[in-house]
């Protein structure tokens, strides 16, 4: 009996120690799997905020480059706005000067008495004695579409300059039918000049881009308002000829020996100043045989860093117009008379076989860049058309009419055999071109089909695209905006074709 109660007493006590064992051990494997966990959620924890740390980063990377994007786009748009505007500046300057170098603007009545009308404007203005003016008095302003564009004015009569001071002018007036009054009006009657040489704008005596551009519109503006201009080259050769270098151009009387060599009856002096506020542009006009100063007009410019860039000196250049013998310009003029005529008979493709031979002749020669715009604007009726006015602004190193000219090519007929040898020749010249204005073409072109793309043009945004393609076809941002291009309803890819053509030329 006692051993069968300790037997029972020991059973109990083993099983005793073995429960308590196994609770032990379910402490430690529960335990166990708690640590487990609390690392799991550690490193879950960690991913996540890894994960969230590397969102954050690639968000604010994108909105980076995002707004580095936005800015280059509206920094590129600025610029482009601000060479439309000082263009646009720069051809009313030109059509300014123009009108009142042949038509003087009016001077104000400043005093009157008995004797004299006196008018603000003497000397300053090129008034001169002997003079014909008409007189006007000034009533109420005239208002179209709520804007003044005149007054009404009651004549008074005309009269004759009888003497002239630096800042006024004293007028005789025949037989007034009124007595004139203190800011009443005075017109010259038009500036007959004879024979007008335009010698070269210059700024501080040398040559720069800006009075390049000036003196060939101003050229064109003058001829256009039935002024006689010496021919530019022939010009030239009598200014090398006498080795006059910037200062000796500004020298009246330096200039008025110029003018008499050359036949003309007074001389045209451009000068640019960008000292002040404004870019100022000075013309005045002085007499061949006695360097007196006839009139003068002034105009002005925004100065911005488009137009200072654009007083840059021309590489190279000496004050004057490189020389073209007589032989050759009357070549080049009748090479022009046939492309005009070829033109306007829409033969397009002889017209630039002629347009070529002139620039070749004679590239600095008014009528050859006059024919230059002309050809550029004449609409192509076939590829053909199109690839030969390419091949010809090729000639005349014309870069950017070229590609325009390549471009319509492409767009009429893509297929056809010699428009991958244009594209070689576009390549080539490119290859051999300024760099920098290479480059400004494309941006150009580039920022033009940003802002088309924004208002809907499509096909103007793919037409100025496929241009800066055709100069720039490894430029990274054209091929990005080419291929985005691609998916705009356009009826012709140009941009992406254009830059397919280019990317397969060996």
């Amino acid at each position: 009996m006692m051993l069968r109660q300790r037997a029972v007493v020991i059973l109990l006590f083993v099983a005793l120690a073995s429960g308590c064992a196994a609770a032990a051990r379910a402490d430690v494997v529960e335990d166990q799997r708690k640590t487990v966990e609390h690392e799991n959620s550690l490193r879950d924890k960690k991913r996540r905020e890894e994960e969230q740390k590397r969102d954050t980063e690639r968000r604010t990377k994108a909105a980076i480059e995002q707004q580095k994007h936005a800015t280059a786009a509206a920094i590129e748009q600025q610029k482009h706005a601000t060479a439309i505007a000082t263009q646009a500046a720069l051809e009313t300057a030109v059509m300014a000067l123009a009108t009142n170098l042949t038509s003087p603007p009016p001077a104000q009545v400043v005093a009157v008495n008995p004797q004299f009308t006196t008018l603000d404007g003497g000397r300053n203005a090129g008034v001169a004695r002997g003079d014909t003016v008409q007189c006007f008095a000034r009533g109420q302003p005239i208002i179209r579409g709520g804007k003044q564009i005149a007054f009404d004015e009651t004549l008074i009569g005309e009269g004759t300059v009888s003497a002239v001071r630096e800042a006024v002018s004293l007028v005789q007036l025949n037989q007034p039918q009124v007595t004139p009054k203190v800011d009443d009006v005075c017109y010259r009657s038009r500036v007959e000049f004879g024979r007008v040489a335009l010698m070269p704008f210059l700024h501080k005596g040398q040559r720069t881009q800006l009075g390049e551009t000036l003196a060939e519109r101003l050229d064109q503006a003058l001829t256009d308002r039935g002024v006689t201009l010496v021919e530019r080259s022939q010009l030239a050769r009598v200014i090398a000829e006498q080795q006059l270098g910037g200062s000796g151009l500004l020298d009246e009387k330096q200039a008025a020996h110029i003018g008499a060599l050359v036949g003309a009856s007074a001389l045209l002096l451009g000068t640019i100043d960008a000292s002040g506020m404004d870019i100022l542009l000075t013309v005045p006009v002085v007499g061949s045989r006695d360097g007196v100063k006839l009139t003068s007009e002034q105009a002005k410019l925004p100065k911005n860093d488009f137009s200072l860039a654009l007083l840059s000196a021309v590489p190279g250049a000496e004050p004057a117009i490189p020389t073209v013998p007589l032989e050759t310009l009357v070549r080049a003029r009748k090479a022009v008379t046939r492309a005009n005529a070829l033109i306007d008979a829409r033969q397009l493709q002889e017209a630039s076989v002629a347009f070529a031979e002139a620039i070749e002749l004679a590239p600095n020669m008014p009528d050859v860049q006059h024919l230059a715009k002309r050809l550029r604007a004449a609409p192509a009726k076939d590829a053909p058309d199109a690839l030969a006015k390419a091949d010809a602004f090729l000639t005349a190193r014309r870069l950017q009419e070229a590609a325009e000219a390549f471009v319509e090519g492409v767009r009429l007929n893509p297929n056809l055999p010699n428009v991958r040898e244009v594209a070689l020749r576009i390549r080539a010249a490119t290859e051999g071109y300024d760099p920098q204005i290479c480059d400004a073409f494309v941006r150009d072109r580039k920022a033009t089909a940003r802002i088309l793309l924004g208002k809907g043009d499509y096909e103007g945004a793919d037409r100025n695209l496929a241009v800066g393609v055709a100069l720039a076809p490894n430029d990274p941002e054209s091929a990005s905006l080419a291929s985005d291009m691609s998916h705009q309803p356009v009826a012709i890819h140009l941009s992406e074709i254009v830059l397919r053509l280019f990317q397969a030329l060996p």
